[in-house]
């Protein structure tokens, strides 16, 4: 996936630990990462609680500006 994404935008910020929440890349290079897989990864991986890892998400990661190639995240409706 990341060698995919490389090829389409080397430029593009991929975070680390959340590649299994990867549903695909905008069309101006931007890589999209889906909150429900996100939070899954984190209480999978680092056992965290649902309201642990909302919270961490929350203040380590959505509202981080990595500049022009930012992550896109998805909310499912």
């Amino acid at each position: 996936m990341r060698d995919k994404i490389a090829d389409i935008n080397p430029e593009a910020i991929v975070l680390d630990g959340f590649d299994e929440a990867i549903i695909g890349i905008s069309e101006c290079g931007r890589v999209i990462y889906n909150i429900d897989k996100m939070i899954k990864t984190l209480q999978s991986d680092h056992n965290m609680l649902p309201d642990e890892a909302v919270e961490y998400l929350d203040f380590n990661v959505l509202c981080a500006h990595f500049g022009d190639y930012s992550p896109i995240y998805l909310i499912d409706l």
